[in-house]
């Protein structure tokens, strides 16, 4: 699968040793899980280096009852 063939993210942030990507389902945010794994995308320094990205409920923004709102996944 092809970045282009991948659900469009609903926001993107990038950090110093990796970017988020939010996605609308949680099925998006697997299939992003996928291709950031098949392409081998890791952490580029600091604590986390070369940790594998792919899909990350950690950064999942919820709204104020708890619920997902848009499912992340950590890319390279």
């Amino acid at each position: 699968m092809t970045t282009t063939n991948l659900p469009q993210p609903i926001a993107t942030e990038s950090r110093i040793c990796f970017g988020l990507v939010w996605l609308a389902t949680e099925a998006d945010a697997e299939a992003w899980d996928q291709h950031v794994r098949a392409t081998g995308q890791t952490y580029n320094g600091g604590l986390f280096d070369g940790m594998p990205c792919g899909r990350d409920s950690g950064f999942d923004r919820r709204d104020e009852a708890g619920n997902v709102i848009a499912y992340a996944v950590s890319v390279a």
